[in-house]
């Protein structure tokens, strides 16, 4: 090789290198050489990591500051919390709970019509069971059951109120009311 050539490819070699070889690994595309990860595609995934790192310390201080709030509840109120939204439920607790509250009115479940757990939840971080149960008992009656639904710890949401007439007349008969409520567990 004459040394003229030699100047020549060593004029052109670095040129088509560049242009073959180390613009499709920054830029992902070529016409010779197509690489599966390119800087700058990894260079963005980078980026991304930053980002949730960013958040999941961020999620992690967040964390720290409601446990710390947690722990200045006194056990009262942490009894409280659990009986509100339990972190579980079964058919016998809730039946007792059913029975306890309803008994505060004068009249007795005659009953349960069940729980299970319930399609949808409009809350990300709980579980809805479906809980009914059938009583009998004077209008006024019904309203106390309904009053100590209402203010019970347990969170209920009432979604129906069912009643069937009594047969008779007469003022303060019995007639059967069957009442549908939500309860919620945590997930």
């Amino acid at each position: 090789m004459t040394p003229l050539y030699l100047k020549i490819l060593l004029l052109i070699l670095p040129i088509v290198l560049y242009t073959q070889v180390i613009s499709p690994l920054y830029s992902g595309g070529g016409q010779l050489y197509v690489p599966d990860n390119n800087i700058k595609s990894s260079r963005e995934l980078i980026s991304q990591y930053d980002g949730a790192l960013k958040q999941a310390s961020t999620l992690i201080e967040q964390g720290d500051i409601l446990k710390k709030d947690y722990k200045e509840f006194d056990e009262g109120t942490k009894a409280k919390l659990n009986t509100m939204i339990p972190s579980y439920i079964d058919q016998i607790m809730m039946t007792d709970e059913l029975a306890e509250l309803v008994s505060k009115s004068d009249i007795k479940i005659e009953t349960t019509l069940g729980i299970r757990a319930a399609n949808d939840s409009s809350y990300a971080d709980l579980i809805a069971y479906d809980v009914g149960f059938k009583v009998s008992g004077s209008y006024e009656d019904f309203k106390k059951v309904l009053k100590l639904i209402e203010s019970s710890l347990r969170l209920y949401d009432i979604e129906g109120v069912k009643f069937t007439a009594p047969d008779t007349e007469k003022e303060g008969s019995i007639s059967e009311m069957t009442v549908s409520t939500k309860t919620y567990i945590l997930k």
